[in-house]
């Protein structure tokens, strides 16, 4: 009897051990499964035309689910270098941060980040298009892009946000611009690319520029007379034809039978704008040229035609 109590009793005790363990190993995987975080997420920003519309977590290694709103979250723009608070999150595993975005301006953003993180590593991606959506619609409109945060974790732990700073670096679009001889020949003589621009002169059948979207500024210019004045050219005044004009110094004058009387700018074919001006044929001039700026915001081909009514 003595050696079956000492058999149940040693039994018994290899139970409760095997039971302390299972314990302990639950409790074990559970901790080394929960990862805390918490802190601000800075966004640096050049402008105030991104909102922030959700902002969603998910499993690192899910592809093809939503994720979930995380808590407190709340939406709005954001500018200049703004902290974004994200409370206390807790997460099994590695995980992906979505930021849904609308673009209310039409400048291109590309998000990436720079910022180191203890017990893990993180890595920012994504593309904001420039939408230019109305600011009463950002809550319904479609989302300009997202960005994902994706933090991969060493251990369980808390992972420390405080110091992510999430850069948003402008992207401009190339636009691709054809200056078109229009059919009684290359009326378009030159042009500048911006306000600090060159003057550049164009070929007698078409010329083919590129404007960064960064410089979209795009002034073409006719010259009816003499040399052109780029230095008078005043670019505070866009969408309008300019004239600019001096009588010739010299004594001896040579009037011309016929002057150019109107001109009309056209964009993809379609007249934008049109003037009509006088030049005294009883007159010469040191310079007469008119010019015309305009924005440009797609790839287009520009005409400029004049002729006499």
């Amino acid at each position: 009897m003595k050696t079956f109590g000492v058999k149940v009793s040693y039994v018994f005790s290899v139970f409760i051990l095997t039971l302390i363990m299972v314990v302990i190993g639950v409790w074990a995987v559970t901790a080394s499964s929960t990862i805390h975080l918490s802190g601000n997420v800075n966004f640096t920003v050049s402008d105030d035309s991104l909102y922030i519309r959700d902002i969603r977590i998910k499993d690192a290694d899910d592809s093809i689910g939503q994720g979930t709103t995380i808590d407190n979250f709340l939406p709005g723009f954001i500018s200049g270098s703004t902290k974004m608070n994200l409370g206390i999150i807790n997460a099994e595993a590695s995980f992906t941060l979505i930021f849904d975005v609308v673009n209310t301006g039409e400048i291109g953003f590309e998000a990436n980040t720079d910022s180191v993180i203890t017990n893990g590593s993180i890595g920012v991606s994504g593309f904001i298009s420039g939408d230019g959506v109305l600011p009463t619609e950002v809550t319904s409109a479609d989302l300009s892009g997202q960005i994902f945060m994706t933090v991969t974790i060493a251990s369980a732990g808390e992972i420390d946000l405080s110091d992510v700073e999430i850069s948003l670096e402008p992207v401009y679009e190339i636009y691709d611009v054809t200056l078109q001889a229009d059919v009684s020949g290359n009326v378009l003589d030159a042009f500048i690319i911006g306000e600090n621009g060159n003057i550049e002169y164009t070929n007698s059948n078409e010329t083919a520029i590129q404007v960064s979207q960064a410089n979209n500024k795009l002034c073409i210019i006719a010259s009816i007379e003499g040399e052109i004045k780029p230095d008078l050219i005043d670019w505070s005044t866009t969408d309008e034809f300019l004239i600019y004009n001096d009588l010739s110094k010299s004594s001896e004058i040579s009037p011309r039978v016929e002057w150019p009387n109107y001109a009309i700018l056209y964009v993809d074919g379609e007249q934008i704008e049109q003037c009509s001006y006088s030049l005294s044929s009883e007159v010469s001039y040191e310079y007469y040229f008119l010019c015309y700026i305009l924005t440009v915001t797609k790839s287009c081909t520009i005409t400029l035609n004049d002729g006499i009514i």
